[in-house]
C-alpha cells in the first residue's frame, strides 16, 4: 500500500494526522541538529543516540494516540475522576522527593527507564477531562453554588496550588483554561469572576509560603526573572538566543549549519526554539509556531 492510499484509507481528521505527522519529522531533524554535540560528549563517539531515542517517543506517542483516538469518548468521562485522584499524590511525591533539574522538582524518574517524567503534565490532563466532565453532567444546574461551581473549582484550586511553587507558568496556563472552560460551560458570571479572586488570593498565599520555605517555592526565581524583562536585556541564555535568531535572518543558516547550538545554554530544551530560528530562518520559525497555536 502506497503511502497516499494509506493517507486517504486513514480514518479520523487528515488534517490533524498530517499535522502531527510533519511536526514529528522537523522535531527529528532539529533535536539531531541541537543535541549532537551533547551526545557526543556523553557518549564518546555516537551523535545519533538522541535521535534514536527521539524516535522511538515519537512511535510510542502515535501508538497512543491512534489507541486514544480508537476509545469511545465517554471512557474519558468514567476515567477523569481515577486520573484527578491519581494526579494528586503524583504532585505531592514530586514536590517532596522529585528531581531536581535546573533548580525546579518537576519530574520523577521512572523505574528501570531512564526517562523522567514531568507529572504536572499528567494532572494538566486529569484536570482538563474532569472539569469538562463535571461542567457536562451539571448543566441541568449550571447557576447552583455548591451544586455546580463548588465542585469544579476545588480540584482547580488544589491541582493548580501544587504545581505552581515548581512550575508557575503551567499552573497559571492550567488556571487560566479552566476559567475558560467555566466561561463555555455556562457557570455564572460572578462564580467565574470568583474564581479569579481565588486564584489571586492562591498566588498571593504562595508567595507567603516561599519566604518562608524558599527550596520548595521558586519565589526568588519569579522575581529575578521579572527584573530581567523591565530592567535589563536578559541574562547570558536569552543574549545568545537573540544572537541566534539574528544570525538566521528570514531563511535561515539551513538544516545542521547552526553556530548558537554550541554556545546557547539548553539549546536542545528551553531555547530550542531560538536554534529553529537560526537554521531555517525567521519565516520558518513563524510558521513552525503557527501550526503548534493552531494543533493546541
Amino acid at each position: 500500500m502506497s503511502v497516499f492510499s494509506a493517507y486517504y484509507n486513514l480514518k479520523g481528521d487528515k488534517g490533524i494526522w498530517l499535522i502531527v505527522t510533519l511536526l514529528s519529522l522537523f522535531s527529528l531533524l532539529i533535536v539531531y541538529s541541537t543535541s549532537g554535540s551533547m551526545a557526543y560528549k556523553l557518549s564518546g563517539a555516537s551523535t545519533e543516540y538522541y535521535l534514536v531515542k527521539q524516535l522511538a517517543f515519537i512511535g510510542a506517542g502515535f501508538f497512543l494516540m491512534y489507541t486514544t483516538y480508537k476509545l469511545h469518548y465517554l471512557i474519558y468521562a468514567k476515567l477523569a475522576p481515577i486520573l484527578m485522584v491519581l494526579s494528586v499524590p503524583l504532585l505531592l511525591y514530586t514536590a517532596l522527593f522529585g528531581v531536581e533539574i535546573n533548580d525546579a522538582a518537576r519530574w520523577i524518574k521512572i523505574p528501570l527507564l531512564d526517562i523522567s517524567f514531568q507529572t504536572s503534565d499528567f494532572a494538566k490532563l486529569a484536570l482538563i477531562l474532569y472539569v469538562a466532565r463535571s461542567l457536562a453532567t451539571r448543566q441541568d444546574f449550571i447557576k447552583d453554588f455548591r451544586g455546580a461551581f463548588v465542585p469544579v473549582i476545588a480540584p482547580v484550586i488544589l491541582i493548580c496550588a501544587l504545581i505552581a511553587p515548581a512550575d508557575l507558568s503551567t499552573a497559571a496556563l492550567l488556571f487560566l483554561t479552566s476559567f475558560l472552560m467555566m466561561f463555555i460551560g455556562r457557570i455564572s458570571l460572578k462564580y467565574v469572576f470568583l474564581l479569579v479572586l481565588m486564584g489571586v488570593l492562591m498566588f498571593g498565599v504562595i508567595v507567603v509560603v516561599g519566604k518562608y520555605f524558599p527550596e520548595h517555592v521558586r519565589v526568588e526565581t519569579w522575581a529575578s526573572r521579572v527584573n530581567e524583562f523591565l530592567y535589563s536585556d536578559g541574562q547570558y541564555q536569552v543574549q545568545q538566543s537573540k544572537i541566534a535568531i539574528a544570525e538566521g535572518g528570514f531563511f535561515g543558516l539551513g538544516p545542521g549549519n547552526s553556530i548558537q547550538r554550541n554556545i546557547l545554554p539548553y539549546a536542545y530544551a528551553d531555547f530550542i526554539f531560538a536554534i529553529i530560528c537560526e537554521e531555517y530562518g525567521l519565516l520558518a520559525g513563524q510558521r513552525y509556531w503557527d501550526y503548534i497555536c493552531g494543533f493546541c
